[in-house]
């Protein structure tokens, strides 16, 4: 077996252009070997980027592309083994699909609570209330994650039979009986489903393209860059691949230093920066000095974005706590200034403040003509706070990682709707449904809010009337018949208009009245729940495509609640209970998402999409204890040392 080919791009100089500039100079820009070569790169906006550097060596003329794919996102590419790469298509590996993240939640959901009732756990709490499926996603959510760790790290659920309750705390003995349970059912749902999770899908693919590139030796050449194997799948293809005659591995920023008790530090500090890349190197069986320079070996030159010297002094400042004392010898040598122009420290009062100074960078980056800004975050909410920031000056701001399906205007009125229903038209829930932008109960909207503001001021203020729409259809009848002697504030019409009201009312009454009892019999399936709430928001609203929203938008909206409705076939008899925290606690986590933009001149990434991403500004927020690095929350499923015991990953590498 040849050495490894592992290579490195230093920080101070554009990963992706680097990389690019060094293949082609390695291959002489022959572009039908171009149009051969084969790239995995992190991610998607990677793979785009990467592309536009390829076309920009060319002065952007025609030139066929190579086989750029996203290491990252294998489950999204349908033809990740066709006719580039592979005669052979996916179903060829494996005849059974994928399962839905959705799918998915809602199986394991109604497994955690089947089991919760079957044990008994709160069973006198739950009386009278029906299957209240908050609890249970939540616990459902964490043990998907579990599957997926385990399944990433080769790891089989049959392990989980070795475990002695005896060993652990009382109340973990209920969690093996559970674990029993879901390594005797859970391979069964797949199989009667003709289904498999998603992280053995990508295995299987990943296993699949290393056996079959160390067979064959394919002559193309093939890079895997920007990608530090995180994964034991990924690190044994890039095992494969840095073998491979016209193979070759690209590490973004490895620090190279000889230092033995450096790279041992590093190797078990799962937090640290390297640590990823030192534990592949390991993997690979080669040192960081066996690591060559990337550009120096193509023999290509390109302009440094940064001086070389701050990298040294970022590198030094990261050392790990038992090297930390090392950072005093980078103090008393001389330092230039230069190397830190543009490099700048904000440290604000709160996070509002923050928020607001970095929406302010940007418009200042956005007055001076082709210049672009990206803030790079991992905590959402100050993400939020930083685009509400902006509207100030009406700037537009591209985020990566999309709106909250929940938090979209149009599903915002469906909530609003349920709510309204669920509480039996109060007078609040009523109002907030009646009163939202998108609501026009099927006639023009000046003449919607008049009866609005009519039902308020006449039936809403004051004593309630009784409880749902018959409770307000008889409110409004009385008013009607006794007109004449009762006192009208000033401002109010009429027996014609309170006619008019309850006529308008009365039509409403129906779909109002079927989700009620909907609601109440906890005799509907999620389906037909669903089928009913849509009815009645497309009688207040009108269809989707009037909410204002772009057509991209509402096409993602339609997907996830077709989803919904298509991935929820065996939940039956939902109470009012069970439905609306279904609702809120299945869908928590969906995202609609932008149309995409290459080059975006203002944009909010994720660590891991920022990290190969280039703007002349880039910011970093959100740099605070708790969020950045997060919190790491507890695993209901499986304490510390039983994750140590299994040979789980430990979850710090995440940071």
């Amino acid at each position: 077996m040849s050495r490894p080919k592992v290579y490195t791009i230093d920080p101070n100089f554009s990963f992706l252009d680097a990389l690019a500039a060094g293949f082609l100079k390695k291959i002489s820009f022959d572009r039908e070997v171009l149009a051969q070569s084969i790239f995995f790169l992190p991610t998607q906006r990677s793979v785009a980027n990467f592309a536009s550097c390829i076309k920009g060596f060319f002065d952007n003329k025609t030139v066929i592309l190579p086989t750029i794919r996203p290491l990252g996102d294998l489950m999204d590419e349908e033809l990740f083994f066709g006719n580039d790469m592979d005669s052979l298509n996916v179903e060829n590996i494996s005849q059974k699909k994928v399962i839905s993240r959705l799918r998915r939640r809602l199986l394991l959901t109604q497994l955690v609570a089947r089991f919760m009732e079957l044990d008994g756990e709160n069973r006198e709490s739950r009386e009278g209330i029906g299957n209240n499926y908050a609890g249970s996603v939540g616990l459902a959510n964490a043990l998907a994650a579990m599957l997926d760790r385990m399944q990433i790290e080769g790891i089989s659920l049959d392990k989980l039979e070795n475990f002695v309750p005896e060993e652990h705390a009382m109340h973990w003995q209920t969690t093996f009986k559970f674990l029993k349970l879901l390594i005797e059912h859970w391979p069964k749902i797949l199989e009667e489903e003709n289904l498999v999770d998603p992280a053995t899908y990508t295995n299987n693919l990943l296993t699949h393209l290393s056996a079959k590139w160390e067979t064959s030796q394919p002559a193309q050449f093939i890079t895997i860059a920007g990608s530090t194997g995180s994964m034991p799948a990924t690190a044994e293809l890039i095992k494969v691949v840095a073998t491979l005659k016209n193979g070759a591995v690209v590490l973004p920023g490895l620090d190279q230093r000889e230092d033995e008790i450096y790279r041992k530090v590093v190797v078990e500090d799962a937090t640290h920066p390297q640590h990823m890349m030192y534990s592949l190197l390991d993997k690979l069986g080669i040192q960081a000095g066996d690591v060559q320079e990337w550009l120096s070996t193509a023999g290509a030159t390109i302009k440094e974005k940064s001086p070389a010297r701050r990298f040294k002094l970022i590198s030094e400042a990261l050392l790990p706590p038992a090297l930390s004392g090392r950072c005093r010898s980078i103090i008393k040598e001389p330092f230039p200034q230069k190397d830190l122009e543009g490099l700048i420290i904000i440290e604000a009062e709160d996070q509002r403040a923050e928020a607001e100074t970095i929406a302010l960078i940007m418009r200042e980056t956005l007055e001076q003509e082709a210049r672009s800004a990206a803030l790079i975050t991992s905590d959402r909410n100050f993400a939020r706070q930083v685009t509400s920031a902006a509207r100030r000056w009406n700037l537009n701001i591209y985020d990566s990682a999309g709106q909250q399906f929940l938090n979209n205007n149009y599903i915002n009125f469906w909530r609003l709707v349920s709510e309204m229903v669920v509480h039996q038209l109060a007078p609040i829930p009523l109002l907030s449904a009646l009163k939202h932008p998108l609501a026009n109960g099927g006639l023009p909207k000046v003449e919607f809010k008049k009866k609005v503001s009519q039902l308020e001021l006449l039936f809403l203020r004051g004593e309630r009337p009784k409880p749902g729409v018959d409770g307000l259809l008889e409110a409004i009848n009385i008013g009607r018949r006794h007109n004449k002697n009762r006192q009208i504030k000033k401002g109010a019409v009429g027996t014609l208009f309170i006619d008019d009201l309850y006529e308008w009312l009365l039509e409403l009454a129906p779909l109002i009245r079927s989700f009620e009892h909907a609601l109440s019999s906890g005799s509907k399936t999620l389906r037909e729940m669903l089928a009913i709430h849509l009815a009645l928001v497309e009688k207040l609203s009108g269809p989707i495509e009037l909410n204002g929203e772009t057509t991209e938008t509402n096409n993602q909206i339609i997907k996830i609640l077709n989803d919904f409705y298509e991935q929820s076939q065996d939940l039956q008899r939902i109470d009012s209970i069970s439905y609306t925290s279904l609702f809120e606690t299945v869908l928590s986590d969906f995202v609609i998402r932008e149309k995409y933009q290459e080059k975006p001149k203002l944009a909010i990434f994720g660590p891991l999409e920022g990290r190969l991403s280039e703007f002349d500004r880039i910011i970093i927020g959100g740099l605070n204890e708790g969020s950045w690095p997060p919190v790491i929350q507890p695993d209901p499923w499986l304490g510390r040392s039983m994750q140590e015991a299994l040979g789980l990953m430990d979850a710090s590498r995440r940071i």
